[in-house]
């Protein structure tokens, strides 16, 4: 679900900025929304999108260490996670 909600948002917000501008512009009238130039709110929308998801690929890439899984010890769960490189 994060990762469709950061791909989704970026996607959207240039849209949410022309809609408000627009609503802004004409406060009185109805905005003509077949006026607006969607084929260049989609592709800054698609931009923003591509690298929000490049960002949050890089971001977890950039962890260093390895990944353990849960275990057991004792009867006991313990904790897995990411854990630093050892010498």
């Amino acid at each position: 679900m994060r990762g469709f909600l950061q791909a989704i948002i970026p996607f959207l917000i240039p849209f949410a900025l022309y809609f408000a501008w627009v609503w802004l512009a004409r406060r009185e009238q109805l905005a003509d929304w077949r006026a607006a130039p969607w084929i260049a709110l989609s592709f800054g929308g698609l931009v923003l999108a591509a690298g929000a998801l490049l960002w949050f690929a890089e971001s977890r890439a950039l962890d260093d260490g390895t990944y353990q899984p849960a275990r057991i010890e004792g009867g006991r769960i313990i904790d897995g996670g990411t854990r630093p490189p050892g010498p």
